[in-house]
């Protein structure tokens, strides 16, 4: 019986480590983790299935227009067919899946590897919400220089 399981960690809950752990692996007991071409398959996948491909950020952080989207995405296809086409069991990671795909793209991607693996499951991780805000909180200091807390910024969504 093969199996997909899709991982969907929110943010600042280990999903890097197991991302990283299971990338430089490649393979973990019966466990091969997707071969996307990145440690983190939230934005490759997310861009796929999105309803709005040109919108997802990864996209407008580097300036590609509607044709190198589109050429992205070809290339992820061919990537996404010979997971599907492969024996044996697949893991996918990203927080992409958790913060920007809505039921849409999600309906979309368990329809689309439905027919390739007898099982799909999702699991999920989620952190009490005063412990993400101070986690948050104290990367936004290490890393942004962050003085004052602002709620907005780190409020679990």
């Amino acid at each position: 019986m093969s199996k997909l399981i899709i991982h969907i960690g929110m943010p600042k809950t280990g999903s890097y480590s197991i991302q990283e752990t299971l990338f430089s692996k490649g393979q973990h007991y019966s466990y091969r983790y997707a071969d996307l071409g990145v440690l983190n398959h939230g934005g490759v996948i997310t861009s796929f299935f999105s309803k709005d491909p040109y919108a997802w950020h990864g996209h407008k952080a580097v300036g590609r227009n509607r044709d190198q989207v589109n050429a992205f995405n070809e290339q992820v296809r061919k990537k996404l067919d010979l997971i599907k086409s492969s024996k044996g069991d697949q893991i996918i990671s990203g927080e992409d899946i958790y913060q920007q795909m809505d039921e849409y793209s999600l309906r979309g991607m368990r329809d689309y590897f439905s027919d390739a693996f007898e099982k799909v499951e999702v699991i999920g991780y989620v952190r009490p919400p005063a412990s993400f805000m101070a986690s948050a909180f104290t990367q936004l200091v290490k890393n942004h220089g962050q003085s004052k807390l602002d709620l907005e910024k780190v409020w679990p969504r």
